[in-house]
């Protein structure tokens, strides 16, 4: 899934085409619109959709060491993340 809208009351989501992204951030704000006979709700600006370029995934993960002295002794592994692009 390469794309995504956003709605503050709805949340973040992925859309697999431009076309599904845009219809819901639309629906979103036409949702909105009707609401606001007495005023805009004040988050109505972010209301968005868009193409994702990078996303985070798990790039190491290991067992916990004595020499680890960073990581919280509640911790059992170790783990780190990266951007990679979305394809």
């Amino acid at each position: 899934m390469k794309y995504f809208s956003y709605d503050p009351e709805e949340g973040f989501e992925l859309h697999k085409t431009e076309d599904e992204a845009k219809k819901a951030a639309e629906c979103a704000l036409d949702y909105e619109r009707g609401e606001a006979s007495e005023g805009w709700a004040d988050y109505v600006d972010q209301i968005c959709w868009g193409e994702l370029k990078q996303r985070v995934v798990e790039t190491m993960c290991r067992p916990r060491t004595a020499d680890d002295t960073f990581v919280s002794s509640d911790c059992e592994t170790v783990a780190d993340y990266g951007l990679i692009d979305v394809v």
